[in-house]
């Protein structure tokens, strides 16, 4: 009896050692985000920027590069053509994540095609692209030293910092008031890439520090082309 005993302790003691040696082969893959680990952590253009505040529990300065080029599933990244009474126009919603899937900025707005503004000496029968109705949400998240962590979000009130919530966004700046200006904007009808430079701000009352916070930066992503379909796909 003794003996079977031991043969019977030390199979599993064999087998753990097998998948363990097992699980070292192979190579290191790319990191996946955080709490997500069934899930890749797609890789596709970028959303960076210089996110500017002031923190509203010390009154001090803050200054953020952000570099964000992760996405998660399909919905982070699709653009979608619209029919209208009004006429045509195309749905974008871009979210990108940092490597840890902790901090994340999604750009929701509409774009259009229209005629270049005057002086008619000037205008082209080339449609311009615009863009309108932007909403942004945006959660920077930052492990500081001494067990410290630093949070921004957007949020429904400032009285409420993790009460995480789109904003939209004026299509001028101003103060007081949520807003955001253009430049650079580039579509490529043929890949569907896009890129834009912004420079944005966003209300006291809309973000977690209770004061203006201001962002300048980059969007340059290659969103999916979503067709809706019944039946099978092709």
């Amino acid at each position: 009896m003794k003996k079977n005993f031991f043969l019977f302790a030390l199979i599993p003691t064999l087998i753990a050692a097998i998948v363990f040696l097992s699980c070292r082969k192979g190579e290191k893959g790319d990191p996946g985000i955080a709490g997500t680990s069934s899930t890749l952590a797609y890789k596709n253009g970028s959303i960076t920027g210089l996110l500017e505040g002031v923190t509203n529990t010390n009154d001090s300065v803050f200054a953020l590069n952000l570099n964000y080029q992760y996405y998660k599933e399909a919905s982070d990244n699709f653009v979608n053509l619209v029919h209208s009474s009004n006429g045509d126009y195309y749905e974008y919603s871009i979210t990108r994540y940092d490597v840890t899937g902790n901090s994340y900025i999604t750009f929701d707005f509409l774009l259009r095609y229209k005629n270049p503004p005057p002086p008619p000496q000037f205008r082209t029968t080339a449609l311009v692209p615009e863009i309108y109705s932007t909403n942004i949400t945006i959660v920077s998240q930052k492990q500081l030293s001494n067990n410290k962590q630093f949070y921004f979000a957007t949020v429904v009130d400032a009285g409420n910092p993790f009460d995480v919530s789109d904003v939209s966004l004026y299509n001028y700046l101003s103060n007081d008031y949520s807003g955001i200006v253009y430049n650079n904007l580039t579509v490529d009808p043929n890949t569907g890439a896009l890129s834009f430079d912004y420079s944005l701000q966003i209300a006291p009352n809309r973000n977690s520090t209770g004061t203006v916070a201001r962002m300048t930066g980059t969007v340059n992503v290659t969103p999916y082309n979503v067709v809706y379909r019944t039946g099978s796909g092709e």
